[in-house]
């Protein structure tokens, strides 16, 4: 594997692997100053396309990109460096002494490390491809709190003592880490936890200061605290509250009214689609059913972007707001203002959807979600026994992955299934089994260094 560097006189570009002939990865190169342009490879295709007079499609851009095909020609280069704002040197259009950063006495670094000067050594990239690989577990629900936190630690510290690029690349790789432990505690009913991560993700895209990952970022603080205002603090006993906690929920709308501000299309689809939650929660049934119909419009609306962290962290989710993460959100909605017929319906006509176009079977999280949000709805149109089955498949599913703060919706089910059929032998079993799981919990020692 090729060394990753940082070129320029105090190391500030970068880091770009060098090439066998010395310079910069060229397609790196361009990919970087393409997204934080915050552009399109269609858009940048058209641009380039009518400053040589050709045209160019997306699909060359990005293949320039990943298999590092730079045109060999000067004038080519000067337009791309012209149109993305990128310092001519870092294509070939300057000498090679004038961009490489070589720090004194430092032995050269191998397996992707960053060479810094002033700052220990670490294996950098190590993280970024430990947030790649564990975002995409999280979606099977493999988490690990205890060990993010600990790379939180590092990376923080690293923060503190770097400069330049390697600042900047240090606060990227944090900001998909806050995000990532955000969720995870979130999902262990650790709401506070959860919220101290996801604002420290506001923070540091902030800083960063590119506006869509800012929305991305003020999307999943907000998304926290309207799932803190339903559930509560008691998640891990079983509990949820009674009625949602009112500040929370005007907290989340308010971080959503934010995110819009600068949101992707995709991500201002998921925005809406929480926006009418949050909203049916406080009995805005109008407004409610109005953002879930507006948010039908961003199905669909797609960038081009080939990096699946990337995609997450600037549209909110790993395949960005396709038709099945629409009518999911639409069924959340339905339920939330009493509609439960409707929901149904919509979950119907989710779980027929073929061809990549509802929810991968891979995201087992989210296929337990389904089965939770059928069990509400039928629970709410008084078929009890489907109600009770689609409850306790659920909670196998949650039980398997850890997911409590999910398991307590699903006693809360119970709980109510209890009052009307209690009698009735899949009830019984359910709660057989949510007894059985509560009792091995509050037995359970917990694990040094638990988080």
């Amino acid at each position: 594997m090729r060394e990753m560097i940082f070129w320029g006189e105090k190391g500030e570009y970068g880091p770009f692997t060098d090439q066998e002939d010395g310079w910069p990865n060229a397609g790196e190169v361009i990919r970087h100053y393409r997204r934080k342009q915050n552009m399109s490879a269609n858009e940048l295709a058209v641009l380039y396309g009518d400053s040589i007079g050709e045209r160019i499609t997306a699909r060359w851009i990005l293949k320039m990109e990943q298999q590092n095909k730079i045109p060999l020609d000067i004038t080519r280069r000067r337009a791309l460096a012209k149109i993305l704002g990128i310092p001519p040197f870092l294509l070939g259009l300057a000498s090679l002494e004038a961009i490489m950063y070589n720090p004194v006495d430092e032995k050269k670094q191998l397996n992707l490390s960053v060479v810094l000067k002033s700052t220990p050594t670490i294996d950098i990239a190590k993280y970024d491809q430990y947030a790649r690989a564990h975002w995409l577990l999280s979606y099977a629900g493999e988490e690990d709190l205890k060990e993010i936190s600990a790379n939180i630690t590092v990376l923080e510290k690293f923060e503190q003592q770097s400069s330049g690029a390697s600042l900047h690349y240090a606060r990227n790789i944090l900001n998909a880490h806050y995000q990532l432990a955000s969720d995870i505690a979130r999902h262990q009913g650790k709401f506070a936890i959860a919220w101290s991560y996801a604002n420290k993700a506001v923070t540091v895209t902030n800083v960063i200061g590119l506006n869509d990952f800012i929305a991305a970022a003020c999307y999943r603080r907000g998304y926290t605290s309207l799932e803190w205002g339903i559930f509560g603090e008691g998640t891990a006993r079983g509990m949820m509250n009674k009625e949602p906690n009112r500040k929370k929920i005007e907290a989340a709308i308010a971080d959503f009214e934010v995110a819009l501000l600068s949101a992707r299309p995709q991500l201002k689809g998921a925005i809406w689609l929480e926006l009418s939650r949050a909203q049916g929660i406080l009995k805005q049934t109008t407004i409610a059913l109005s953002l879930a119909r507006q948010s039908e419009d961003m199905i669909g609306t797609r960038h081009d972007i080939a990096d699946p962290l990337e995609q997450i962290l600037l549209e909110g989710a790993l395949s960005g707001l396709n038709e099945g993460m629409y009518l999911l959100g639409k069924a959340a909605s339905f339920i939330v203002i009493g509609r439960t017929t409707t929901a149904i319906e919509v979950l119907d006509e989710l779980e027929e959807l073929q061809n990549g176009k509802g929810i991968a079977r891979n995201q087992t999280r989210r296929l337990a979600y389904i089965d939770t949000l059928r069990a509400e709805a039928s629970l709410g149109t008084k078929d009890y026994v489907t109600a009770a089955t689609r409850a306790m498949n659920a909670f196998h599913i949650y039980q398997d992955i850890g997911t409590l703060d999910r398991i307590a919706w699903i006693n809360a089910i119970y709980e109510r299934l209890a009052q009307k059929y209690g009698h009735h032998p899949e009830i019984k079993s359910l709660g057989k089994m949510l007894r059985e799981y509560y009792v091995q919990a509050a037995n359970k020692k917990p694990q040094r260094g638990e988080v």
